[in-house]
């Protein structure tokens, strides 16, 4: 199912990012006029109030300040409201140049690796370069909530349960790629504020369905206090013409706080600081919810947030302004004040609960749907950046794979080399053999890693795909571990004793092997590769290893139609070594170690005993 390309993605970023640059420029420069404008304006206003002093015309002294203020208050919001618009654009800028440098191949220095989801015990996700520097992840990440990178991690690590599942993230992918100014919007609300934090801590307090104050008449006293006293003391003042009647209705008040205030302190603090958080939330909420979508799966999403009643983003939006409003408590002054006239806390304490008591339970789908369709976002920046690619056809009644114009999607396409991957049926193994620096690994990995894209639902760097739906394992880069005291040859066997398990359970496995027991002398080793590949190869598994023990590819002889063989091969050309990179059919015949020991000045012919 190859995508035809409509546009070019490089012009797209190039004339986005140029005309924000230039309206960035002219806000710069909006801004300076108005910071200008703002000290003529308070001299100005300093001026004529010293000569209407003179005067000794108050009344118009008076107006003067009332005028001078509102003037001066309006352009310092106009100011405001510029530096604002300013930090969008340089955001969209920053979105745009990223996108840029994806196309580019510039990408490396992302900050975002995902390197916290690095798990060496992992199936393949270690050895597939899905998470780190140089990684899938650094590559494609746009989330910028905490659900939205952990979700976006956990597609590319676990496979869809079915096919349908994968082809309606296929769906919804296609759709979101084409919707650029869409997810770079929401990728905008991510970028402006600070969702990156797990907010398990609002989650928990959200979850806790007991209100701070259980009597619903308590409630119904705090609620009307202020304005009972309220009315007391305007009451004295005009009979009395004195503010005694307030001064006692305010004491009072106070005192009801100060003997309730160190449970009203500890209910804030459950929900303190989330404000900002929140207000985010809500636009990103906002977002989602403007848009219209035609696949089933974003429908699908979109329902998560309710059809009734108040939506989620208007929800998130008023629990932002409780929660913001109960920061009064940071200025001493301003709080005793509030508390004494409003009993601040305990209304910021009741409107909170009441929202939590009817919404509560929504709040984590809310915040993890947000993640859902931030990582499918990120997921189709694959599809828009490169047209070209083919979205797989993932089959679950024909076990085999197949891939033509198959290249690695981490390399920039000017250096990518493809390659096709003949059929490879269950119960085969593709037994890969080349000297050294050939592209074994790489081919490999290429393999894999397009494996991984095309279960979590997005293209492929391919012309065609086709693949099994089947659990991936992986032993290629391994470690010893010292604190466990695992050698590496340990290591390797753990890893392998996991595929050998799943194929025991009768699982449809895929499973890549790197020079299999390379800690071990030629014999042994070879015995050992024999054993774990019969082991390995049943019809519910397909194989592709690598190796330089080309005494495995006489099992192609014995048996070829589960073995196969294919190799790399190099060129020599005026004392320099080559490589296409590109597979052919059969074993090897070639060797390489000496000459690149000799190229690189180890190893002299004229030297004594060979060594430099």
């Amino acid at each position: 199912m190859k995508t035809e390309p409509l546009y070019d993605p490089r012009q797209q970023y190039q004339r986005r990012f140029d005309q924000y640059s230039s309206d960035a420029l002219k806000v710069d420069k909006s801004i300076q006029v108005i910071s200008n404008l703002r000290l003529l304006i308070f001299m100005a206003f300093i001026f004529c109030a010293v000569m209407i002093y003179r005067t000794a015309d108050y009344y118009l002294l008076g107006l003067e300040l009332v005028i001078g203020v509102l003037v001066f208050a309006g352009v310092v919001l106009w100011h405001n409201h510029l530096h604002q618009k300013n930090d969008i654009l340089k955001k969209k800028i920053e979105i745009n140049s990223a996108g840029l440098k994806r196309m580019d191949g510039q990408w490396h220095k992302f900050k975002d690796t995902g390197e916290e989801f690095i798990d060496h015990g992992h199936p393949y996700s270690w050895d597939f370069d899905l998470f780190g520097p140089n990684s899938l992840f650094q590559w494609i990440c746009t989330c910028h909530t905490f659900y939205g990178r952990k979700l976006l991690a956990e597609k590319l690590c676990e496979a869809a349960n079915s096919v349908g599942q994968i082809r309606r993230r296929q769906e919804a992918i296609k759709e979101l790629a084409g919707s650029v100014d869409w997810r770079q919007e929401l990728e905008l609300h991510g970028v402006l504020s600070d969702t990156g934090s797990d907010p398990h801590k609002f989650l928990d307090w959200s979850c806790r369905y007991e209100p701070t104050f259980k009597s619903g008449f308590v409630v119904a006293i705090f609620r009307a206090l202020p304005w009972i006293s309220f009315s007391i003391g305007s009451a004295g003042y005009l009979f009395s013409g004195t503010m005694v009647c307030f001064a006692v209705v305010y004491t009072l008040q106070l005192l009801l706080y100060v003997l309730l205030h160190a449970k009203a302190i500890r209910a804030i603090e459950s929900f303190q600081k989330n404000g900002p958080m929140l207000l985010a939330f809500s636009r990103l909420l906002r977002t989602i919810e403007n848009k219209d979508f035609n696949s089933e799966y974003l429908k699908d999403l979109k329902l998560k947030f309710g059809s009734e009643g108040k939506p989620a983003s208007g929800v998130f939006y008023s629990l932002s302004k409780i929660l913001n409003a109960a920061e009064v408590r940071n200025s001493p002054m301003a709080h005793l004040f509030a508390n004494a006239i409003m009993l601040w806390d305990f209304q910021c304490i009741i409107k909170a609960d009441q929202l939590k008591k009817k919404y509560g339970r929504s709040f984590r789908v809310w915040i993890e749907t947000i993640g859902r369709f931030e990582a499918l976002s990120s997921l189709s920046i694959i599809g828009f950046e490169n047209p070209h690619w083919a979205f797989p056809y993932v089959s679950h009644d024909e076990f085999f794979l197949k891939g033509e114009g198959l290249g690695h999607p981490l390399l920039h396409h000017q250096v990518r080399i493809t390659n096709d991957l003949p059929v490879q049926r269950g119960g085969s193994v593709a037994i890969i053999t080349g000297s050294n620096m050939s592209g074994k690994s790489t081919f490999l990995r290429t393999v894999g890693i397009n494996l991984v894209l095309a279960f979590s639902g997005a293209p492929v760097c391919a012309s065609s795909f086709h693949c099994p739906l089947v659990k991936i394992y992986t032993s290629m880069r391994i470690n010893d571990d010292l604190s466990s005291r695992v050698s590496t040859f340990y290591a390797e066997l753990l890893r392998i004793k996991k595929m050998v398990e799943a194929v025991k359970r009768g699982e449809n496995v895929v499973f890549f092997l790197d020079e299999l027991f390379r800690g071990t002398n030629s014999q042994d080793r070879h015995d050992g590769a024999v054993a774990v590949l019969n082991a390995l190869s049943n019809d519910k598994s397909i194989g592709i290893i690598s190796t330089h023990d080309l005494q495995l590819c006489e099992l192609s002889r014995i048996d070829d139609k589960k073995f196969v063989n294919y190799h790399f091969r190099e060129q020599y050309k005026d004392g320099s070594i080559t490589f296409d990179y590109k597979l052919n059919s059969g074993e090897s015949k070639t060797k390489n170690a000496m000459f690149l020991i000799k190229m690189i000045g180890i190893y002299n012919d004229n030297h004594p005993g060979g060594l430099q």
